[in-house]
Parts: structure tokens; sequence; C-alpha cells
């Protein structure tokens, strides 16, 4: 056999294996469907704001729970739910933070990014994030910028920005105070 046709075999072999591969995997998670890349992209999209619709709403239900029990009570309950306190207080945050009407506006775009961004985006000032879904930047990066980062990638950078923005404040501030003297 020549080069090319062992080539040929192996590449045929190679496109057979991920035809199978698909086929196995829309039997099990495709409910019968053929495999079409933009559906299953805005399914996923569907599937995220859902999510973080739900995070709002067990936020709304946390927050009803919280004024209305004991804090041991209240920290029992999200252990029934799987959560520590700290991160219902996360929810319950988010939750107050998106219901002002300025939020509200931003909600929508805000949400795109999933659950895990948004709540590290919560360090940041109302204006900063209306901003940020009305195509401005934030700290120097856009809505695409953040889309594009992981979590831990804009975790980073918010932090760096902040700790910045200290540095900056500690230099005014040194220098405000020589000039007062």
């Amino acid at each position: 056999m020549s080069k090319e046709i062992i080539e040929h075999d192996t590449l045929n072999m190679a496109a057979n294996h991920v035809a199978m591969n698909s086929v196995m995997v829309m039997e099990q998670w495709g409910n019968g469907e053929v495999y079409n890349e933009d559906r299953w992209i805005e399914r996923g999209r569907q599937a995220m704001r859902q999510t973080v619709e739900g995070m709002f709403e067990l936020g709304r239900v946390l927050i009803v729970l919280k004024e209305h029990m004991t804090w041991e009570k209240f920290a029992d309950v999200c252990e029934v739910f799987g959560m520590s306190v700290r991160a219902a207080q996360q929810l319950t945050q988010a939750t107050r933070r998106f219901a002002t009407p300025q939020m509200q506006k931003a909600q929508s775009k805000l949400m795109e990014l999933g659950k895990s961004k948004l709540l590290e985006l919560l360090v940041e000032e109302d204006e900063a994030l209306a901003d940020l879904a009305d195509g401005g930047d934030i700290n120097g990066h856009t809505l695409d910028d953040v889309e594009r980062m992981t979590v831990r990638e804009l975790r980073a950078a918010l932090r760096e920005s902040r700790d910045t923005a200290e540095a900056k404040d500690k230099i005014i501030a040194d220098k405000n105070k020589k000039v007062d003297e």
C-alpha cells in the first residue's frame, strides 16, 4: 500500500469515529434531534438566562425568608437549599441591587454574562455597571471583553483596577497632606 492510501484510510477512520461519537451523543443527550450548532448555542443562551433568572427568584425567596426568620433558622434553611449563608447573602445582595430602576435597564445585557461573572461585578458601582451595559467600559474592559474573560480573569482584572485606584487615592491623599502642612 502506498503512503497516500494509508493516510486516506486513517482520515476516513477518524471521520467515522467523529461521526459515530456525534450519533452517540445525540442519542443520549439530543432527544432524537439532529445536531445543529446554532440551535444548540441558542438553547445554551436560553438555559443561561433561565439560570440567572432563577438566581434572582431564589434571591427574592431568601430575602422574604430572612426577614421572617431568626438567623439560626435562616442558616438551617440555607443548608436545606444546599448553600452556604455566604452564598445566600451574595444572592440577596445581587437581587437587591438589580431591583433598582437603573439596574433593571442594564439587567438583560448583564444577565447574559452568567451568574458567576455577575456576582463578581457586584463590587462595582451601579453607574459603572449601567454604563457597561450601555456600551461603555468598566475599568477599561467592554462588555465583549468581560464576556470573553473567564471568571478568574475578570476577578483579577477587577482586583487590579481596585488596587490601582487605591494606590492613586493614597498618592493624592499624601500630596494633599504635604500641601496642607
